[in-house]
């Protein structure tokens, strides 16, 4: 093997150890799903029993997408007995590879077709990330033998040339754009083994297009069209080709990558993301729901796996360009969407459920029970794609909520808990953040003095900043304040965003609409639970001078907030509203206006 081009384990972040609630997430991840040595073994069994072959089906993604999300989780966690399990299934499936190198779901009578180059790609990319935590240097050995086979034998049936498949002809779904994701992982295999035939081949997965229909990277080039107006507009395959695309800049430098990508995240931002950090009202496609959410329909779909996708592809973004508006996005995605995902309401043993919901309402409508992309992995079980990729939408938090740029360290999740960069600087963040938007931040090791600049979130107008008990002088830059003095070992700060309840308008998202409002504090969105009021009423709310909605906090999730009759109208945070798996009740982001 050569030397690795480009590591993507380098880290320019801070090592991150969350108190509540964060870590209780990622030990909720840990204990009921990722150190589920019987689930494992199944996931194993898929590849060991061809079993996509009967259907066309996607059942071997699970395991590369429950490893990923594993291999994010222990890059935080650092848990010994996670790592265990994850390191035998590791060993399990590079024992299903056959003679050819092919690790896959589908006999070669049936190979290439449905979705087996998809299969495929997760098959690299869960084996990828786990080499980049693996710490036996002989299995890394294997590891990279077992991929570098395993591509060479997709590079050899599929391509351009006379005798291969077209990558166009090895899928009916959605124009192939599955299967022409697979250059994510094809890039990272080059930045394993610095063999230039993958990047070539990623390459050319980068310039093919079908039947003369437009390249979706040219597309948003040209930065004419949104992503609901694309030729294919499934949307969490389309975002996973630009993920391949992004990570292709992050080796080459083209620049012309770069600017499609950002193109495509912005306009995604303009036209498809929800109040609630989401996309996708209709089905799983691009279909401009930024409008689209405004609309009361028998279900608003949302898909985990679009969430997912979109916190990992805005992070990237966030780390190529530092554009804050991707990390706004993130924030919105976890708090809202993601942790509403996230199944950990009342557990009744006796009833299997699975640990993440599918889709996430957004107006008058239940959280759905329907496992998405659901498939049977044995005669008693069944698992899905929005279960096995949740992980990684926590996993990507610690990559860029404290970044180190040079003598720089920005804060962009000021989460409580303790955080440390190289041995070099160390320092601890005491605050209720993102309900409370008091933030006191102790140094408690520093090398040498370094600057410090700090988020100023959109939705925060005002805010108060002293540097040891004592006002200090700063300037604002790009969503960021930046503190004039440097910051040196026993400094603290306070760092104060006001964070009042804001009224947001239906008309911010589509200016012909002025009929609907929502409530909102920091980046926590609230909703109306259909055991709390009845969601087809007419509200009017209460304001103060300013404008902001006049409530109280209600319990540990929720606010009630006063009404212009006198009434008291209780709103639940997003994440914790109709969380009941067994007996559904629907909740609603939008509320009807009856004048504000």
């Amino acid at each position: 093997m050569k030397e690795t081009r480009q590591n993507y384990t380098d880290k320019k972040y801070f090592s991150a150890k969350y108190d509540k609630p964060l870590n209780a997430y990622f030990s909720l991840l840990k204990e009921e799903q990722l150190k589920d040595s019987t689930l494992w073994g199944l996931l194993v069994k898929q590849f060991e029993k061809n079993s996509d072959t009967v259907d066309n089906g996607w059942r071997g993604e699970f395991w590369g997408k429950l490893m990923r999300g594993a291999s994010m989780v222990y890059e935080y966690s650092k848990d010994k007995d996670l790592y265990a399990v994850m390191e035998k299934t590791v060993e399990d499936l590079l024992d299903t590879q056959d003679a050819s190198g092919r690790i896959t779901t589908y006999t070669v009578e049936k190979e290439f077709n449905g979705w087996d180059i998809w299969v495929r790609k997760y098959v690299m990319l869960g084996l990828e990330y786990f080499h980049s935590v693996c710490s036996d240097c002989e299995l890394k050995r294997r590891i990279e033998n077992a991929l570098v086979k395993h591509a060479d034998y997709i590079i050899s049936k599929v391509g351009d040339s006379d005798g291969k498949i077209s990558v166009y002809d090895t899928s009916s779904a959605w124009g192939a754009i599955n299967s022409v994701s697979v250059i994510q992982p094809f890039v990272r295999l080059y930045s394993v083994t610095g063999n230039e035939k993958y990047l070539s081949y990623a390459e050319m997965l980068i310039g093919s297009s079908e039947n003369g229909q437009s390249n979706i990277f040219e597309l948003a080039y040209a930065d004419k069209k949104a992503p609901f107006e694309y030729p294919v507009t499934k949307a969490y395959e389309t975002i996973s080709c630009f993920e391949g695309l992004l990570d292709y800049y992050k080796i080459t430098r083209n620049e012309k990558c770069l600017v499609a990508c950002k193109n495509f995240a912005d306009k995604i931002l303009e036209t498809d993301f929800t109040l609630i950090g989401a996309s996708g009202c209709r089905d799983e496609y691009f279909d401009n729901s930024t409008v689209k959410q405004l609309n009361q329909t028998d279900i608003h779909k949302q898909e985990t796996c679009v969430t997912v996708t979109l916190m990992k592809f805005f992070s990237a973004m966030y780390e190529c360009v530092g554009d804050v508006k991707y990390i706004e996005a993130v924030e919105t995605s976890l708090w809202n969407a993601y942790l509403g995902a996230l199944n950990d309401g009342e557990n009744r043993g006796y009833l299997a459920r699975p640990l993440f919901y599918s889709y996430s309402p957004i107006y008058d409508n239940p959280r759905w029970t329907l496992m998405g992309g659901c498939k049977n992995i044995s005669a008693y079980a069944v698992f899905g794609c929005c279960v096995s990729i949740a992980a990684a939408g926590l996993g990507i938090l610690p990559t860029v909520g404290v970044v180190r740029d040079g003598n720089s360290v920005t804060l962009n999740f000021p989460y409580k808990g303790t955080y440390e960069y190289g041995g070099e600087i160390a320092f601890n963040i005491e605050t209720e953040y993102p309900y409370d938007g008091n933030i006191h931040i102790t140094v408690n090791k520093a090398n040498s003095p370094f600057n410090l600049k700090l988020r100023k979130p959109a939705w925060c107008k005002e805010f108060s900043l002293k540097k040891n008990g004592k006002p200090v002088e700063f300037s604002e830059k790009d969503g960021y304040i930046i503190i004039a003095e440097s910051i040196a070992f026993g400094d603290t700060v306070d760092y104060v965003t006001e964070m009042p309840l804001r009224i947001v308008l239906s008309e911010c998202f589509d200016p012909n609409r002025k009929d609907l409002f929502a409530v909102a504090k920091g980046p926590i969105v609230y909703c109306l639970d259909s055991q709390d009021g009845d969601e087809k009423t007419l509200y009017s709310l209460k304001t103060d001078e300013r404008g902001y909605a006049i409530g109280k906090k209600c319990g540990d999730n929720g606010y009630t907030v006063s009404a212009q009759n006198g009434t008291e109208l209780k709103l639940t945070e997003y994440k914790s509203a109709g969380k009941n798996y067994y007996e559904p009740r629907n909740i609603s982001v939008w509320l009807k206006r009856g004048g504000l």
